[in-house]
């Protein structure tokens, strides 16, 4: 999803996740056969994970191993099976072991997003919002990054990528949304809109 800055895209992305509500209207996904399911809040909140500007500014705990557990703690997991949902997410984003058991903030700027981010993937959600996830990264950043979402994509997640950066979209997205004064701008818009803003 591409659109100026505050043409609603964060805002449409925090919609579908849940984490504010619409005024009026409701959400409905579509499946493979093509039904609509309405889902409430709860639903968006399980189905959706979320990963915000610089989620590492969101970090808490006082382990890698403790804040990447947090949301899987609360659905209920303990044990193996946590332990498994861990080490499974640090591996996915490239977090060594030895981190576990580190101060979040003892890690460098790079490495603190990836423990964000693995936060978010143990969640195992079935859908992705990634609100400017390479804001801030420099170049191998962003393919390490461009990696991940490719290997969700191999597993059958869902991806959204709100970005500006729109030179990488050829390379990794499937389709393309404009947004403008909050609303999707019809197909015809969006190349008109990266020709004109892709550098």
């Amino acid at each position: 999803m591409v659109g100026l800055s505050g043409s609603g895209k964060s805002t449409l992305g925090r919609l579908i996740k849940g984490l504010i509500e619409p005024t009026k209207g409701e959400f409905r996904l579509q499946n493979g056969s093509g039904s609509l399911t309405t889902l409430s809040p709860k639903d968006r909140m399980k189905l959706f994970g979320w990963a915000s500007p610089h989620p590492e500014t969101q970090l808490f705990a006082s382990t890698v191993w403790e804040d990447i557990a947090f949301g899987p703690t609360n659905q209920g997991l303990s044990g193996s099976t946590l332990s498994d949902r861990v080490c499974q997410a640090m591996e996915l984003v490239g977090l060594p072991s030895d981190f576990e058991q580190r101060h979040p903030y003892s890690l460098s700027g790079g490495q603190r997003r990836r423990v964000a981010l693995a936060g978010v993937l143990a969640m195992h959600n079935q859908y992705y919002i990634f609100d400017e996830p390479t804001a801030g990264l420099d170049e191998r950043g962003r393919d390490y990054f461009i990696g991940i979402i490719q290997k969700l994509r191999d597993q059958g997640c869902g991806i959204l990528w709100i970005t500006h950066e729109l030179t990488l979209l050829e390379s990794v997205v499937d389709d393309v949304w404009l947004m403008e004064g909050g609303r999707l701008m019809p197909q015809q818009q969006i190349k008109k809109y990266i020709q004109q803003y892709a550098v």
